[in-house]
């Protein structure tokens, strides 16, 4: 999983464009050297073809393959970006107004410095794969920045979106941006989670070596536990929080745990703008065994969740 964080940082760090923005190679290779000296990524462990312009006005790498980190060999294929107003970037080092990114593919495999069992691992297929997007936009009139897309395809086991708008945030220029830092308020965040059966074939073995004890009941007494226990703490949360409705929803996806199919749609409205850049810089200021969540429950009030869980039909 730390492989796919890495992958999705790679989107969303190389890549709405406005119509009018069609790259050209030399902005493609350009914004490519910055992201690639900004992560510091090491000749020896990435290969990949030349960034080039497409004939639509995109920049492309074919193919790219990361080693080196994690024990894992990544490749990502049909990488694909643009920007909107490139020169922020490339001539003065701030964030281009407009961010588009897709990867056609994602796939992992372990490379654990053995050939004949990392030949033998390919053979068998990728450990994960997927296609993930990234659409994110600054309007400047407005103060706000729109994440339109944020996702991750996983073919027939599902899926997973997350769009967000946020107000007050000024990116026209370094001091602006250091200025807004502390004003920065989530308006509205959703996340929808399609579930085929990625969460078992990808969360399922961290997730039990972490919550499930091997010396302890059986696994699926484990499991039921947690869900009863998950459901006493959504008990617990304030109706103008969690309305009832919001609340069921929530008890029946936990129901179809460990094996959920269906769809799960969660949307955070902030009744008033939450200040995530005081809440973020006050967090940072306290010490742990202050109790960071007691200042989030300062906020609480000011949310809304909306939840909506629909069952896959003649899902089991």
């Amino acid at each position: 999983m730390r492989a796919l964080a890495a992958s999705l940082m790679a989107v969303v760090v190389a890549g709405s464009a406005t119509a009018q923005d069609r790259m050209s190679t030399a902005t493609c290779e350009a914004s490519w050297g910055i992201f690639s000296d900004a992560v510091g990524w090491s000749a020896d462990e990435l290969a990949h073809d030349a960034p080039r312009a497409t004939e639509d006005g995109w920049c492309g790498i074919a193919e790219l393959r990361w080693t080196g980190a994690f024990a894992l060999d990544v490749q990502l294929a049909d990488l694909r970006w643009r920007l909107g107003d490139p020169a922020r970037l490339i001539e003065d080092g701030l964030p281009p107004r407009a961010i588009e990114a897709t990867v056609g593919r994602i796939a992992t495999w372990p490379d654990i410095g053995n050939p004949v069992r990392n030949y033998a691992y390919r053979l068998q297929g990728p450990q994960f794969e997927g296609a993930a997007a990234l659409r994110l936009q600054w309007d400047g009139v407005a103060k706000a920045l729109t994440l339109q897309d944020l996702s991750m395809d996983f073919g027939d086991l599902g899926a997973v979106k997350l769009t967000a708008r946020a107000s007050g945030v000024d990116l026209f220029d370094t001091e602006a941006m250091m200025r807004s830092a502390g004003t920065v308020a989530l308006e509205t965040m959703t996340l929808e989670v399609v579930s085929t059966g990625f969460l078992e074939r990808y969360l399922a073995l961290p997730l039990a070596q972490a919550l499930l004890d091997p010396e302890g009941p059986a696994p699926e007494a484990q499991v039921a536990a947690l869900v009863d226990r998950a459901k006493t703490a959504l008990a617990d949360l304030d109706g103008a929080l969690l309305p009832d409705r919001s609340r069921t929803a929530l008890e029946d996806a936990l129901d179809s745990l460990p094996r959920p199919r269906g769809t799960l749609r969660v949307q955070v409205q902030a009744q008033e703008p939450l200040p995530v850049g005081r809440i973020v810089t006050d967090l940072l200021s306290m010490a742990p065994q202050d109790g960071p969540a007691s200042l989030l429950e300062d906020y609480a009030d000011r949310l809304r969740l909306g939840v909506n869980w629909s069952p896959l039909r003649g899902a089991q």
